[in-house]
């Protein structure tokens, strides 16, 4: 990794991509040479901070320069998965950063890629009021990151120039959108859209003061409503609909034109609205006289409108409920009354406002729309009703604050697995903690499941705060790692098996069975290394358990791969060798007659049951190098022999 001769600094909203590519025009070099020479491979927005540093260094500049393309975890409590958007917290499913769109206007006058193209709603370009291409007309392949043409940057792969392709004009509705969203943007000093944020918005001005989020999930689902077919539109039987049902598939193409069909009901708020309302109510049979809302609406779009999806405060999207809202009064003249969830439970109603969840919320320091609070306050209420509990309402509201508080506080003692995931492994946010559910790892804290049903797991931080401090027990620090292998990457891959899952993986590690070794003084699991020569013994080892006892038939290849990492690199099960066994009777085969391509003609392919071959090699070579094959092998020789006897 050097500096390269140019420096150069980013633009007001430009992308990771855009910037790499005028960096390598100004130094005159390809794209790929500017990868390799900063010594980061691949970049995109949520790389970790030391590809952004190098990068930094290759430009000659400070890496702060880089937070606006930054894309990191916006740690939100009632938005979990949401991340950093030029300055925005954003949901991930309303970006599409693995495509690459470019406007040829916007690279023939200076050559920029701008990270709101990012957004899967935006397909044009503000400036120029042409369309966001993705494809090369010359050879018709999808635009790349990072396979940039042999001598140009700004080229596809069969060397056509970006600056050449068609500026096709965009549809106004296309423009619209960016008119409605590029104000939004530039709400934030980091975007470069900030002169934007001072144009007029009347035309959208109920929209245009939500957050950029909750502006995007509003659009996406205003587009679904109005392009489900009536067809696809099935009624839904059960009484509740769950927020953000499944909707149609997310493909960028999709969005975009549901987005210019929400962007004309918008424009239009709220009367076309009001009409796409009627034609969905008219998907079922007419409804009685005083109907509820959930009998009007029962299809399971109409749910969606009904309850829409929540957004970034947790609170579900509120232009949609408030316009439904108003079109069933209009239209029905049905009002939508928040009931209690506890109006049928005796002790509640003895209760009465003695101790409201309200109270209790206030005592907490927590949003009563918090779904775990809710969950854990009314199940609390009906564990009650069914012990029977009485007493005056004051007594009885006192124990109530007491149980829901000790339940409030054990549920926040623990974090869901995708958190757990992040601090015992150091992964992405969105893999769950697969593979450590074994009593002597960490179990989930299952006495919550009832209550954060959202979660599919939970577990306690008392838990992970011991596996952090067991990883740090069993590892041994150094201070190089030349011959040792990255544990995450390197080791896992190579390794795994279906006979030698991650679980036991793990268990060998904490058990020592297989040396670690770190560079830290807290390490995650992403901060370990191993020998990958000791991790493969280990994970042929139980592979070649799991064939013996199956008793299964191997070809020679595979086999010998196994034997060499027991046995060592010299011995094999050799063509002449497994000639004589074969002759001998000594190790069970099969032949098949099969066809090679190549040499054109038929030839005989045999497989070797693993067991006699395993007993061949022990008895004939000596001990395995794993400890705990050889005590399988040998009692399994002991028990063979009893037989014979």
């Amino acid at each position: 990794m050097s500096q390269l001769p140019q420096r150069l600094y980013p633009r007001s909203g430009e992308s990771v991509h855009g910037f790499t590519r005028r960096l390598a025009e100004i130094n005159g070099i390809t794209l790929s040479a500017v990868l390799k020479l900063a010594g980061i491979g691949q970049i995109t927005a949520a790389c970790e901070d030391a590809r952004w540093e190098n990068l930094a260094k290759a430009a000659g500049i400070a890496a702060d320069s880089f937070t606006q393309m930054q894309c990191r975890p916006a740690n939100i409590p009632t938005a979990p998965g949401a991340v950093t958007f030029m300055g925005h917290a954003v949901r991930p499913s309303h970006l599409a950063r693995n495509r690459l769109r470019v406007c040829p206007e916007c690279i023939r006058t200076g050559g920029t890629l701008q990270d709101a193209w990012s957004i899967c709603h935006v397909t044009c370009c503000a400036t120029h009021k042409c369309q966001l291409l993705d494809t090369c007309d010359k050879c018709d392949r999808k635009l790349s990151f990072y396979n940039a043409g042999t001598e140009y940057a700004w080229s596809c792969v069969c060397d056509k120039e970006l600056a050449d392709l068609p500026v096709l004009p965009a549809s106004k509705l296309a423009v619209a959108t960016t008119e409605l969203l590029y104000p939004i943007l530039g709400r934030t000093e980091v975007t470069g859209y900030v002169s934007l944020a001072k144009e007029n918005t009347t035309k959208h001005s109920l929209f245009s003061k939500l957050c950029l989020n909750d502006l995007l999930a509003t659009i996406d689902l205003i587009g679904t409503a109005a392009c489900t077919p009536a067809d696809l539109d099935e009624i839904i039987g059960h009484n509740k609909a769950a927020y953000g049902s499944a909707g149609p598939a997310r493909r960028i193409e999709d969005i975009a034109s549901r987005t210019e069909v929400a962007i004309r009901i918008m424009q239009d708020w709220p009367k076309a609205w009001f009409e796409l309302l009627d034609d969905i109510a008219s998907r079922t049979p007419a409804p009685p006289a005083g109907a509820t809302a959930r009998d009007i609406l029962s299809t399971r779009i109409g749910r969606q409108c009904l309850t829409p999806v929540r957004g970034l405060n947790g609170i579900p999207l509120t232009v949609i409920a408030s316009t439904t809202h108003a079109w069933l009064k209009t239209r029905h003249n049905c009002n939508i009354r928040k009931g209690p969830a506890t109006i049928q439970n005796s002790v509640a109603l003895l209760i009465g406002r003695a101790m409201p969840a309200g109270a209790i919320v206030k005592h907490l320091g927590v949003r009563y729309y918090f779904a775990d609070f809710r969950r854990i306050y009314q199940q609390t209420l009906d564990i009650m009703a069914e012990e029977n509990v009485s007493g005056s309402p004051e007594a009885l509201g006192a124990e109530l604050l007491e149980r829901v508080t000790q339940q409030w506080l054990r549920l926040e003692r623990t974090v869901p697995s995708f958190e757990a995931s992040e601090m015992i492994e150091g992964l992405a946010r969105e893999r769950r903690l697969t593979g450590w559910d074994h009593p002597s790892l960490i179990m989930p804290a299952s006495e919550f499941n009832q209550y954060a049903k959202k979660r599919k797991s939970s577990y306690h931080v008392e838990d992970v705060s011991k596996i952090l401090n067991r990883i740090k027990e069993f590892s041994l620090k150094v201070d190089d790692t030349n011959g040792l292998h990255h544990l995450t990457t390197d080791l896992m891959r190579r390794t795994l098996t279906p006979y030698y899952t991650k679980t036991q993986f793990l268990l060998d590690i904490f058990s020592r069975h297989i040396p670690t070794y770190r560079t830290v003084d807290h390490p995650r699991l992403c901060d370990l290394y191993a020998k990958l020569d000791d991790t493969r013994c280990r994970g042929s080892s139980y592979r070649a358990i799991g064939l013996f006892q199956a008793d299964a038939m191997l070809q020679a290849r595979p086999l010998n791969n196994m034997i060499e990492l027991q046995w060592g690199e010299d011995v094999r099960l050799k063509t002449s060798d497994s000639r004589l066994l074969r002759e001998a009777e000594k190790i069970r085969f099969e032949e098949t007659i099969i066809w090679n391509k190549t040499e054109k003609r038929f030839h005989v392919n045999y497989r070797y049951s693993v067991r006699d071959t395993l007993h061949y090699f022990k008895e004939a070579v000596g001990s395995p190098r794993d400890p705990d094959l050889n005590v399988f092998l040998e009692n399994s020789i002991k028990i063979s022999q009893l037989n014979k006897s």
